[in-house]
């Protein structure tokens, strides 16, 4: 998902540089400043539209695959086999104990993160590099170095918000799954990437059990963090992840 948005910013960083003149001279301030506003004014555009469409395909990706899952479990059957028509999305749930997910379901899910992208685009600072190029004297390539810094800063917020919008959506969507068979899913087990990279306190929650109905000692699932949210704050580039504890017939599966 970032790389995809990175190779949009990318191209747009291209067109951006190709657009300046040979020789450059106060009197192309004007035009090539408009240039470059509108064209990363249609970049931020066209990254939010993508990016949604890759987050809602994500949730149904997500919703599919936990179907799936609670499917194989709660027949104690070998895994079910996952039918997948590329032109019209994971829509094969006949053999499933979840039904298929409504477009209105995936939109709650995804809701406004898709506006997430958008923020880490700053037309300005890219005006900027050519105005502040142009009154410098440099020429076509030291403003096109300039603007290469720009872009390549826009591909990694973007990056970010991929990596970052993508967990939430895939936590939500599990969690959304799991609430639709509570009588199974008794709580869920906190997990991250144990490397040099993880935050200290998500180390510290690594294997932590939260229940829907806590007994003495036992953690509540209103303490459960919903990766990359952490105590209502977005922790960005979160690793972590939740798996459904499953009970049947009383026991953990």
């Amino acid at each position: 998902m970032g790389g995809a948005l990175a190779r949009l910013i990318r191209a747009a960083r291209i067109a951006c540089c190709e657009a300046l003149p040979a020789t450059i001279g106060p009197h192309d301030l004007i035009r090539v400043r408009g240039h470059v506003e509108a064209a990363t004014g249609h970049l931020q555009r066209v990254l939010a539209q993508r990016f949604r469409s890759m987050l809602l395909a994500a949730a149904e990706r997500e919703h599919y695959l936990s179907a799936v899952e609670f499917t194989r479990v709660a027949r104690r059957s070998p895994r079910v086999e996952q039918v997948v028509k590329v032109e019209e999305g994971w829509v094969d749930y006949l053999k499933l104990i979840i039904p298929a997910p409504a477009l209105d379901f995936l939109e709650r899910i995804v809701g406004p993160l898709w506006r997430r992208v958008v923020g880490a685009i700053n037309p300005q600072r890219a005006s900027d590099a050519v105005l502040q190029g142009i009154a410098g004297g440099k020429d076509r390539r030291e403003i096109a170095a300039d603007l290469e810094d720009v872009f390549d800063g826009y591909a990694a917020g973007a990056r970010r918000v991929a990596r970052t919008a993508g967990l939430q959506v895939a936590t939500q969507t599990q969690l959304a799954v799991s609430e639709t068979i509570p009588d199974m899913v008794s709580g869920y087990v906190l997990n991250t990437v144990l490397d040099e990279r993880v935050r200290p306190e998500h180390r510290a929650a690594h294997g932590r059990r939260f229940y829907r109905t806590p007994k003495s000692g036992q953690i509540g699932m209103d303490q459960m963090p919903r990766p990359p949210i952490w105590n209502g704050e977005v922790h960005w580039n979160c690793r972590c992840y939740v798996i459904p504890i499953i009970e049947i017939d009383g026991e953990e599966v």
